[in-house]
């Protein structure tokens, strides 16, 4: 089992292409550290580059999985900084790359969202909620939906 997802050929190309990632040695860079406050390792943190951090994951995840990962917290990023089609367009891929992946529903849920906040259209929100019940019904996500 590999226990260092970052050397995965697709991760690595995933990382080099999209992100600028930094590895922070904890107890080599304590202050540095304690600015992201990790609990757990590895520790991952999607953030801006003011190092505002809007998404963030603890743990070791698989590469399918680490991939996933990475799409939803580059798309919280987009979200946040109101690029809302570009979170969208990341978000679908992530879905169609991986439709019943174990991070499927949630990559469903900020589907949604996106589409909603790129269209400000109540029913867009409500049509994709709809599917993600109905594709993931035992999900979190699920039951997240009001």
């Amino acid at each position: 089992m590999d226990t260092v997802t970052y050397p995965h050929a697709d991760v690595a190309q995933a990382l080099s292409e999209r992100f600028v990632p930094v590895r922070i040695e904890i107890q080599q860079q304590p202050q540095l550290a304690q600015k992201f406050d990790p609990f757990w390792t590895p520790s991952l943190r999607f953030a801006d580059w003011r190092g505002t951090v809007f998404y963030r994951a603890e743990g070791y995840y698989p590469p399918p999985l680490f991939l996933a990962l990475l799409d939803i917290g580059e798309a919280q990023v987009r979200l946040r900084r109101t690029q809302v089609d570009e979170a969208a367009k990341v978000l679908q891929r992530a879905l169609d790359r991986d439709p019943q992946g174990a991070l499927a529903p949630e990559v469903a849920y900020w589907h949604a969202v996106a589409r909603y906040r790129a269209t400000n259209d109540g029913k867009v929100l409500h049509d994709e909620w709809d599917r993600l019940k109905e594709r993931y019904p035992d999900s979190l996500w699920a039951q997240k939906i009001p």
